[in-house]
């Protein structure tokens, strides 16, 4: 018993930095319609439009959490060439204590406001309805879009509860911060490290003026483990069970 505790306290103090993340995730945009009495229940991404998205799957749209803007494979931009977007999405995070900040950021590569990059068409439903949601999605947790576009969210190495979160949009003029809406769970295997997130974005002009954005941050705080915390505990309760002995 005693070997035992002590080489899992070795196991876990020699395991994977929680900030040394170099995890891939999957990111895309989707049109979708939300019936805003049951928001969870009437999503059906058998009648959305998932085009625009990065996995590493797709050859040069990669993105990976420390790595830097990357942008979405495109084929419904009003512009763009060779399938490349100017619409990016990046990935950071930062550990402090047992809190970790998990940032992701869309923005543009020229610049424009991120939303007219996105075709009109693009609004328009397989079954012929207007969408109502424009959808910046990271880890497809809803698995959307076939194969092309795996479910696969930001690994932080370690089971998490969430903590808080806002969400940043910068305008022309000003910068609004409001509280975060998010999807994710701790406790879904086999995802139990992932984090997910998907940002609904009404299509109506004035809603905090966010259609005008050049950027839109979703900042997630979670809680995590301390890396030596459960060997600590195998240690201690070793003590007392030879006491007792």
């Amino acid at each position: 018993m005693k070997l035992q505790c002590a080489l899992a306290a070795v196991a876990l103090c020699a395991g994977v930095s929680h900030a040394d993340l170099t995890d891939t995730f999957t990111a895309g945009i989707a049109a979708i319609a939300v019936d805003p009495n049951d928001p969870i229940g009437s999503l059906d991404f058998g009648n959305a439009n998932v085009s625009a998205g990065a996995s590493s799957l797709i050859p040069g749209f990669s993105p990976m959490v420390g790595g830097g803007p990357t942008a979405l494979f495109d084929p419904i931009a009003n512009e763009g060439a060779g399938g490349v977007s100017p619409i990016t999405v990046q990935a950071n995070t930062d550990l402090i204590g047992d809190l970790m900040t998990i940032d992701i950021t869309w923005s543009t590569s020229n610049g424009s406001q991120i939303f007219s990059n996105v075709n009109p068409a693009f609004f328009i439903l397989p079954d012929g309805a207007n969408a109502t949601h424009i959808v910046l999605d990271t880890g497809n947790y809803f698995g959307a879009g076939g194969a092309v576009f795996p479910r696969d969210g930001i690994d932080i190495g370690s089971a998490w509860s969430f903590v808080s979160g806002t969400v940043t949009a910068q305008l022309p003029d000003e910068t609004d911060v409001d509280p975060l809406q998010w999807f994710g769970d701790s406790f879904l295997p086999p995802d139990i490290t992932d984090i997910y997130h998907a940002g609904f974005i009404p299509i109506q002009y004035g809603f905090h003026d966010i259609w005008d954005a050049t950027s839109i941050e979703y900042s997630i705080t979670v809680q995590i483990p301390a890396p030596g915390a459960a060997a600590l505990l195998c240690l201690v309760g070793l003590g007392s069970r030879r006491r007792r002995d």
